[in-house]
């Protein structure tokens, strides 16, 4: 006996004039991700099912967003030194996340990684507080 074949519905994301879209992240309707030009000039986007937002952080260049949750998404930014700066954008402000490589968020929860003397770490940063993510027998390079 053969086991029934699923079917799936695909969806393909292409931001209007560009010709590299990633997405990276959904939270009910939406779905956020990257987006790159031909000269490769990135900006980050929203898809809320019917059209995309462009999110450009104006703290440097090169936006990507990584995940989103309500009005919220957290991502980065290159500066002009060419470092990488997480931020969190809530529809009005941006905020950058000092030291840190943010990659999810769940309400006022981020989550990412960031690394020190010892090694690389996850973290939970719950808008006031970091705590580090530690797998018990995860071995430190």
């Amino acid at each position: 006996m053969q086991a029934a074949a699923i079917q799936y519905d695909l969806t393909t994301l292409d931001v209007p004039g560009n010709p590299y879209t990633v997405a990276y992240g959904i939270s009910g309707n939406n779905i956020a991700g990257t987006t790159s030009d031909a000269d490769l000039n990135q900006s980050g986007f929203i898809y809320d099912g019917s059209g995309y937002t462009r999110l450009t952080c104006p703290l440097g260049d090169a936006t990507n967003i990584y995940g989103v949750s309500g009005n919220s998404v957290v991502g980065c930014y290159m500066d002009a030194s060419y470092q990488s700066h997480s931020v969190v954008y809530n529809g009005s402000n941006w905020t950058t996340l000092t030291g840190s490589d943010a990659r999810g968020i769940s309400g006022s929860n981020i989550v990412g990684s960031f690394s020190d003397e010892s090694g690389q770490h996850g973290y939970l940063y719950d808008g006031t507080n970091y705590t580090t993510l530690d797998y018990a027998t995860a071995a430190v390079p």
